[in-house]
């Protein structure tokens, strides 16, 4: 092996080994099993090595570069974090089979190590303590990449984001269950990690379909700010996974970030005002695709209604 051969192989192990990757989880046989059935590549700035929303069966352990995580905001996409030697990520899809939650594209000229998803799997399914902390890695920092989704929360440091972090959950929802429910008593805001959701109002006897949720929205707002009751229904037309921050955590929060109280706020204000316009006039089906537009575009982005 020349001395440019063993140098890489030294940082692959030093990356494996990092307090973000791997740490001290491994035993000598495990490493090296990941070792023998990985591929060592080298990656420019450009590449995608991880698409939103799309299967996949890599795992990728940073050697040394930088690759960025990013979301598409409408037309535009929005960077939310930077990896950097020895981070992982992937793994959670390609163990469990799941959408990506996020695009990773490489940022600078980076070196990783690729491991198959059945290859990770199989340590995984014997080491218990592993299985654990990646899974506990992954709520940690999927609930932080939906954070940053949420423009009014996106450019608050780290640790102004720790607390809800921390205490906040990330709940599964089945397609066709209700998330929320019209009339009833908020406890809890969400944010969309993937997946999508209908909100439905009953006007007159009958459920009018206002905006389609998608990863990056979140709802459950107007009732926390206010007390009052539930202004719409959530319903999973997919499967949905999200971040639950629950009442007294949220108001928490926005009393101590007043810019961001004030910014959602005003998109409660400007989605409630939209939803009591369809008790207010006839529904005709071009005034309903003309609210619903609406309301999406807000969701979108509520600064653009300021």
């Amino acid at each position: 092996m020349t001395n440019a051969a063993s140098d890489i192989m030294n940082a692959v192990e030093s990356a494996m080994g990092s307090a973000t990757a791997f740490g001290d989880l491994l035993t000598v046989e495990q490493r090296q099993f990941l070792l023998d059935h990985g591929v060592v590549r080298s990656v420019l700035p450009g590449e995608v090595l991880c698409e939103y929303g799309q299967q996949g069966d890599r795992v990728f352990i940073l050697v040394f570069g930088e690759v960025e995580v990013s979301k598409s905001d409408g037309e535009q996409s929005v960077i939310l974090a930077h990896l950097r030697q020895g981070e992982i990520f992937g793994e959670i899809s390609a163990l469990y089979n799941s959408p990506r939650v996020s695009t990773v594209t490489v940022s600078k000229p980076s070196v990783l190590l690729e491991i198959p998803g059945d290859i990770l799997t199989q340590v995984v399914d014997q080491n218990r303590l592993l299985r654990t902390a990646i899974i506990q890695r992954y709520q940690t920092r999927i609930t932080k990449t939906a954070l940053r989704g949420v423009s009014s929360l996106r450019y608050l440091s780290d640790e102004a984001l720790k607390d809800l972090v921390e205490r906040s959950s990330l709940v599964g929802i089945p397609e066709g269950s209700k998330v929320v429910e019209e009339g009833e008593a908020g406890d809890a805001l969400y944010i969309v990690i993937y997946g999508s959701a209908r909100v439905t109002h009953n006007f007159s006897g009958s459920e009018i379909n206002l905006a389609l949720l998608r990863a990056g929205d979140y709802f459950g707002e107007w009732s926390i700010l206010t007390g009052a009751p539930r202004a719409a229904s959530v319903t999973a037309i997919t499967p949905v996974e999200a971040v639950r921050l629950d009442c007294d955590l949220f108001l928490d929060f926005i009393k101590d970030n007043p810019e961001v109280r004030d910014r959602i706020d005003l998109d409660a204000h400007n989605r409630h005002d939209i939803t009591l316009q369809f008790g207010e006039l006839p529904a005709t089906p071009e005034r309903a695709a003309s609210m619903v537009n609406n309301i999406e575009k807000i969701m979108r982005d509520p600064s653009e209604h300021s």
